[in-house]
């Protein structure tokens, strides 16, 4: 036994674990980076994530994913029910979004409606589940009165587009011999 300031009278489980927690020091833990999603080691993720409260935590997403879907979900929590929060969220998964309230189109949809336009440009949706994730990630954001009426997803791709053109004219010459 170390030295200790467990009294006399401690008994053997005492003894043992203040033996364990001396040595607790010696254990090489980043505690520093725990906390940042960005440097926190890859299989403490998943409790980080529960820490910060991440809503929509899938763990087949990239590494690149799961730490924004992280870092973002402060940000998310904070502004819950605004237009930036549900940004954010969605961003968190790759995708861009434009968001349509009932008041900013015309004709007017119904009161506390909206409805959202997701770019998702080179990525893509694999899956259906997939599908059902963004709209479960909106309307974990979104502000409790608002119902979403329509999603609309538009793809770009890009890419190099190269176009040509042969101009052909002549004239026919014929050369006759003196014979």
């Amino acid at each position: 036994m170390t030295d200790t300031l467990l009294p006399p009278n401690a008994t053997q489980f005492e003894i043992a674990l203040a033996d364990v927690a001396a040595r607790i020091s010696d254990i090489p833990v980043p505690v520093g980076d725990i906390y940042n999603p960005a440097e926190c080691p890859e299989n403490v993720l998943p409790w980080l994530a529960w820490a910060f409260s991440v809503d929509e935590w899938n763990p087949d997403w990239t590494i690149d994913q799961r730490r924004q879907a992280i870092a973002s979900s402060v940000y998310v929590h904070r502004h819950k029910g605004t237009v930036g929060a549900m940004k954010q969220a969605l961003a968190a998964l790759g995708y861009d979004i434009t968001l349509e309230e009932w008041h900013q189109v015309t004709p007017r949809r119904d009161p506390y409606t909206f409805g959202l336009i997701l770019e998702i440009h080179d990525i893509g949706i694999e899956s259906l589940d997939e599908y059902d994730r963004i709209i479960s990630v909106a309307n974990g954001a979104k502000n409790v009165r608002s119902h979403m009426t329509f999603l609309d997803i538009h793809s770009t791709r890009s890419g190099v587009a190269a176009t040509g053109g042969v101009t052909f004219c002549g004239d026919v010459v014929t050369i006759n011999s003196g014979d």
